[in-house]
């Protein structure tokens, strides 16, 4: 049964990679796929159910797709993911206009569950929360190819007060060495020159196989001779992240950038998210990491307006950001979650009080974050292209994650440039977020790859 395939994914890096799972396995069943929802027979939503905000962002989502059934080509649209997940059979009887609703770990599934669907078969497969990598024996890469994010683990044992992820993708599951270093070679082969870790908690990726394994994974791909960059995402800031710090600082193909969720600096709010140290306690860290790797970039999210937050607490997270300096930040107001701790706690603040905090926060980062990239100016440094605009390039330098920080906007250069090459580049000034550089020579041309839609990358 021939049918074109729209898939449209929203959320984080993690689900990005169970789209392009899902992708492959269409791809192999034969189906068709298109970048169009107008010229698609089938909408599939990969879902995202982290907060209230983005499960309802879903559900417009599928609500929109649904639509296009009645005055368009579509015929069928299907839900999967994490909202899908955690709210499935009443998301399934909340919208009858939505043909089959798929939970997480089944991409495998996907090509039946379509094939039900376009027969006139409603299906809702749901089974309990899964963190396993049953179906990553193929994946097709969507992101341009010198760039791939790539899965170390998969669930979460934290059980973070105000977190939903471990009722939506279950305890943590963690991949062998050997089947993310194969990956990682097949990825490196076909083009890509940066990969970037991701995991619900790459700092315990391997205590269920019996021992924490980081280091030895940083290790190993840092082996990998065609492998220029090597990005580490989420790391929980507990003892067992120093060591891996440690190692990242003396590799030289890991980025000299780690993203490390502090959450909060006061005690008493860490306690009650259920996470440990305190503001104090990172300080000294972040103190002592730059003593050993003085150019390291840092990331980090925090959540404002916890049950709980007082004043007072709050100027002691705006202390906090003062004092550490820290190269990015993101901040999300909190919202209770069904199914979590924090949604019941007492002392609730005010949406009011939340989103003038969350503003405040953000408006003091924002003068820490253009003094930091300041350090950037007149110097040097090799930035990836991603992208031509108007009559330059878009690129990336060490200090920047894709889509979360900052770009770097390329001028001048008399020599050719594609997306992939990483150029050397002196920064010449900062524009709110951004740096702005004068390109001086490719130091690493972008691999010859194939990125056609029937292009599988085989991962076992």
């Amino acid at each position: 049964m021939f049918a074109r395939v729209a898939l449209i994914n929203l959320g984080c890096p993690k689900n990005l990679v169970d789209a392009e799972v899902m992708s492959a396995h269409l791809l192999a069943d034969g189906f068709e796929l298109t970048s169009s929802p107008d010229d698609a027979d089938v909408i599939v939503v990969n879902t995202c159910g982290f907060l209230e905000a983005s499960a309802q962002e879903a559900v417009d989502t599928l609500l929109e797709a649904a639509e296009r059934k009645k005055n368009g080509r579509c015929r069928a649209v299907i839900g999967v993911g994490c909202m899908t997940q955690r709210y499935g059979r009443q998301a399934a009887e909340a919208m009858p206009e939505v043909d089959g609703f798929l939970g997480t770990g089944q991409a495998s599934e996907l090509p039946g569950m379509i094939r039900s669907a376009l027969s006139g078969r409603r299906e809702v497969r749901i089974g309990s929360p899964s963190a396993g990598f049953e179906s990553y024996g193929i994946r097709f890469q969507s992101t341009l190819p010198a760039t791939a994010y790539v899965k170390v683990s998969e669930g979460c044992d934290r059980n973070c007060t105000f977190c939903a992820i471990p009722g939506i993708r279950g305890p943590m599951r963690s991949r062998t060495i050997g089947a993310i270093l194969e990956e990682a070679r097949r990825l490196v082969e076909r083009g890509t020159r940066e990969l970037i870790l991701i995991g619900q908690d790459p700092t315990r990726y391997g205590v269920d196989l019996g021992a924490h394994q980081m280091v030895e994974l940083l290790t190993r791909l840092d082996e990998i001779p065609d492998l220029k960059w090597i990005r580490l995402m989420y790391l929980f800031p507990d003892r067992h992240m120093e060591p891996i710090l440690e190692a990242a600082a003396a590799l030289p193909r890991v980025c000299a950038y780690v993203d490390m969720p502090f959450q909060h600096a006061a005690a008493p709010l860490l306690r009650a998210m259920n996470r440990p140290g305190s503001g104090q306690d990172n300080a000294r860290m972040l103190q002592n990491l730059r003593r050993t790797w003085p150019d390291v970039t840092i990331r980090s999210t925090f959540i404002v307006g916890f049950p709980g937050e007082t004043a007072d607490h709050f100027d002691e997270l705006l202390d906090f950001l003062k004092t550490t300096q820290l190269d990015w930040v993101g901040a999300f107001q909190y919202s209770p979650e069904d199914g979590t701790p924090a949604a019941t706690m007492p002392n609730q603040v005010p949406s009011a009080v939340v989103a003038e905090r969350y503003d405040r926060l953000m408006q003091t980062q924002q003068a820490i974050t253009a003094a930091r990239l300041s350090r950037w100016v007149g110097r040097e440094t090799e930035v990836l292209i991603t992208e031509s605009r108007g009559d330059g390039w878009i690129g990336r330098a060490v200090n920047q994650a894709p889509d979360v920080d900052g770009e770097v906007h390329l001028t001048g250069g008399d020599f050719p440039v594609r997306p992939g090459d990483f150029v050397a580049t002196v920064i010449t000034a900062i524009h709110n977020y951004d740096l702005v550089g004068e390109g001086v020579r490719v130091t690493l041309p972008a691999a010859a790859y194939s990125n056609s839609l029937v292009d599988l990358t085989v991962i076992g």
